[in-house]
């Protein structure tokens, strides 16, 4: 009886150092060291929701985050270990926040607070504070038919859909005592977090001729970022270049006396991770206009200096002294959309 009693003792203590050998080592969590985060949104982004050029023209969306990530990371290795979902909304005097809770204990760490993406605008290394980085796709097959000739002459897997507005906060070197109750998590100077956009939108327009001739238009610009670090506030990697593509539509068509062809001014609002300083000694601007009869026309200019203006600076704006001039088809007539089909094409273009 006494051997059996052994055996089993000697099973037992084998079966236990098997599972004390396969068990991950993991930092334990004091339960009371429970942190409180807010984060104020400023949604005040130029040429979305505020300053624009004409109030009659069309703007982009925003929506505003229904939560964000809150991230913290390893003050050394910039390894995220531990996080928590900001998805409470609320607002006060100074704007519109989101707050939760983060679980962690003392220590010194980096913050990451971030939106979570979209369809357009993705989030890469998820957990490295150093790494992580919004990007966008190449765009897809239906808005190249738009660039036929545009995209035969430049790499067709570096031009990239316009990114949407992620808004992001960051802290550096941040210390958490113990707290055997909820604390709140601060900057350096005592304030609660504020999340800005990563990216800008910029106004753009120029003046048409024949624009009746015209069903679709589209663009790619050189020079712009491909992607932008969450951990910087101004994240732009200089060393990722691509051409963004964008589409565009026309307001304030007006016959000309004596002309045949309409004048209207082409716009856009377009976003952007940023412009690369430097890439070249030009920031090109492709369009290609398909006409009624299906052909295409392509026009070329060298913006560098528009992005330069004070206007540019200031509020964003590039406002364009070129004209466009569209030859006139041969068949203008049949089963043509005409110019009021390209405008609703052009609003359910995918990004």
């Amino acid at each position: 009886m006494m051997n059996i009693r052994h055996f089993l003792y000697a099973c037992m203590a084998c079966l236990c150092s098997a599972v004390l050998a396969s068990c991950e080592h993991r930092i334990l969590t004091d339960p009371t060291d429970v942190h409180y985060v807010r984060v104020y949104l400023d949604e005040e982004i130029k040429n979305v929701n505020c300053g624009f050029y004409n109030e009659s023209y069309e703007h982009p969306d925003f929506f505003r985050p229904a939560n964000m990530r809150a991230a913290l990371a390893d003050a050394q290795t910039g390894e995220i270990i531990y996080e928590g979902l900001l998805r409470n909304q609320g607002n006060d005097e100074k704007g519109n926040y989101l707050d939760g809770y983060l679980s962690a204990p003392a220590g010194d760490y980096h913050i990451l607070m971030y939106q979570l993406g979209s369809p357009v605008t993705l989030i890469r290394h998820h957990d490295s504070y150093f790494d992580m980085a919004a990007y966008t796709h190449p765009v897809n097959d239906r808005a190249m038919t738009y660039l036929p000739q545009i995209g035969n002459a430049i790499d067709r897997e570096k031009i990239m859909g316009e990114p949407e507005h992620i808004l992001a906060s960051r802290c550096e070197s941040i210390h958490i005592s113990h707290s055997s109750g909820v604390d709140t998590l601060r900057t350096s100077s005592g304030e609660y977090f504020t999340a800005h956009t990563i990216a800008k939108s910029y106004y753009l327009q120029l003046k048409i001729i024949g624009v009746e001739w015209v069903r679709a238009a589209g663009a790619v610009l050189s020079g712009m970022a491909g992607s932008s670090m969450l951990c910087k506030e101004n994240g732009m990697v200089e060393d990722d270049p691509v051409h963004l593509f964008f589409s565009m539509t026309y307001a304030d068509k007006k016959k000309r006396a004596g002309e045949e062809a309409s004048i209207a001014t082409l716009y856009t609002t377009f976003t952007t991770f940023g412009k690369i300083p430097d890439i070249s000694s030009e920031l090109t601007l492709n369009f290609e206009f398909t006409k009624n009869d299906g052909t295409t026309q392509t026009a070329t200019f060298d913006i560098t200096e528009a992005f330069k203006t004070p206007l540019a600076v200031e509020k964003q704006w590039i406002l364009l002294d070129e004209v466009v001039t569209i030859t006139k088809p041969e068949n203008t007539g049949g089963m043509n959309p005409g110019i009021e089909g390209w405008k609703d094409e052009n609003a359910d273009l995918p990004m």
